[in-house]
């Protein structure tokens, strides 16, 4: 889950992974992704990202328009599986690296278009479960680095990692623990590790002082039917961001009419000398 504002982006797996398992079978177009949201919902669109694969869990996104928003991308990249294939037929990848690198070329291309045909205040965000991030020194593990660097490179920040990787204080969103069963014993060889920051919203660099905070949610177990149980393998990333018109574009704008006035008075006075 993946939370911003009033919207929440939502990942969930196949209803019956033993129906998934048998070959040759592809789970239609089902992503097991929503977006929620109390703000209005328009424009949606649906994208298969690897539609002509033989693969054991269609990977794609949800785009919606979201009023005093903008366009929202809700999405799940390929993980990775040790020991383990996605494909069931042939397939252009070698590896999921690739698979994944293909796929985020995809999304941010789709982000690209959408924010040409946006305008101020209005942004476009990404959440959801990367299955990429960075290492973050002797802590957090890095998982396709290459493809985090890819989601930079096109413009965007990741606002719970922040702007220095070396500095940073964020908390694995996958984690190597005995406190969670669902993921307990999944260490990888990486026993040393915390675990993997792969959840997270990006957020456009030129709106970065829209961030007003972000942070790590549902890392503890919740009460359902008597028993103590945790709501996700993944912890949640919470985004407060700011709507509308930000501080620095009203101040642009003051600076942009102050300059033009001061040029409007030089010239009167000019022409009156």
């Amino acid at each position: 889950l993946y939370s911003f504002e009033d919207v929440f982006c939502s990942l969930e797996g196949s209803a019956s992974f033993a129906l998934c398992q048998q070959p040759g079978f592809r789970t239609s177009s089902t992503h097991g992704l929503l977006i929620l949201s109390r703000k209005g919902l328009s424009d949606k669109t649906e994208f298969t990202y690897n539609d002509n694969e033989t693969v054991l869990t269609t990977r794609g996104y949800l785009s919606a328009m979201v009023e005093d928003i903008g366009r929202v991308f809700c999405t799940h990249l390929s993980t990775y599986l040790l020991g383990e294939s996605l494909y069931f037929g042939p397939t252009q990848f070698s590896n999921y690296a690739e698979d994944q690198t293909y796929q985020a070329n995809l999304l941010f291309s789709a982000a690209a278009e959408a924010t040409a045909k946006l305008k101020s205040p209005y942004s476009v965000l990404i959440a959801g479960d990367m299955n990429h991030g960075p290492k973050i020194g002797d802590r957090i593990l890095a998982r396709f680095p290459s493809v985090y660097n890819l989601a930079l490179a096109h413009g965007y920040a990741d606002p719970y990692i922040g702007l220095s990787i070396e500095e940073s204080a964020a908390q694995c969103t996958f984690c190597y623990e005995s406190l969670n069963p669902l993921t307990a014993g999944y260490v990888n060889g990486n026993q040393t590790y915390e675990g993997v920051a792969i959840d997270r919203v990006y957020v456009p660099k030129k709106d970065l002082s829209r961030v007003i905070r972000t942070q790590r949610l549902y890392d503890s177990p919740v009460v359902f039917e008597n028993q103590s149980v945790y709501l996700s393998d993944h912890y949640a990333v919470l985004l407060e961001y700011l709507t509308g018109v930000s501080y620095e574009e009203l101040l642009n704008d003051w600076r942009s009419a102050f300059a033009e006035w001061k040029q409007k008075f030089e010239d009167f006075t000019n022409n009156k000398c």
